[in-house]
């Protein structure tokens, strides 16, 4: 798959299907702005709770933004995740069509976040992060909280692990980085304004 080509998103996950109305169109849109939204920040409130801080500021937002254009399309869950925010944002049932259930989903993310990240997604790997996401995210909502004011003064993580290695590097690789497309160039240009 062309990862610089972002055709295949366009459908809203049934490549057969050639035209779509424009409400759909902007149900999808949607969809994939919510999924890329929730990865960064989930990103974020981890890398906080590994810096030792239990406040996620603007900084960790747009860092996390910054590592998610670069990862997103590779997730291997990805066509999972949307199509169930799809259905939490549009209350669908399994055959597309719209239910009426406002039941929400509570559960977590089903990723394997840091494995994902280093291409490692094997079942046991998988398993503990899962087991670990589960805890941390219940650590976060716990601890956590989202401002723009700036605690003291802002640090890059001193832990070791990939994700916080990605995010302390992240900005070099941002500012050496060219868009392909009109996509990746719309993304560079609001995530900069942040």
């Amino acid at each position: 798959m062309n990862k610089s080509n972002y055709d295949f998103l366009k459908t809203g996950f049934n490549n057969v299907q050639e035209t779509l109305s424009e409400e759909e169109e902007k149900k999808n849109i949607t969809t994939l702005v919510c999924c890329f939204a929730k990865n960064a920040l989930h990103t974020a409130a981890m890398y906080v709770s590994h810096s030792s801080r239990n406040i996620v500021v603007v900084e960790d937002i747009k860092k996390s933004l910054m590592l998610e254009v670069f990862i997103f399309i590779n997730r291997p869950n990805l066509a999972d995740s949307l199509k169930e925010i799809k259905d939490i944002l549009f209350c669908t049932n399994e055959d597309g069509d719209e239910d009426g259930d406002d039941e929400d989903d509570d559960d977590d993310d089903e990723d394997g976040y840091l494995g994902d990240i280093e291409n490692n997604t094997n079942n046991t790997n998988n398993e503990d992060n899962q087991i670990m996401e589960n805890d941390l995210s219940q650590h976060l909502i716990n601890n956590t909280q989202i401002t723009d004011d700036t605690p003291n003064e802002y640090s890059n993580s001193e832990c070791g692990c990939v994700l916080c290695n990605n995010l302390n590097t992240i900005k070099q690789k941002w500012a050496n980085w060219e868009p392909e497309n009109n996509l990746q160039m719309l993304l560079k240009t609001h995530i900069d304004n942040i």
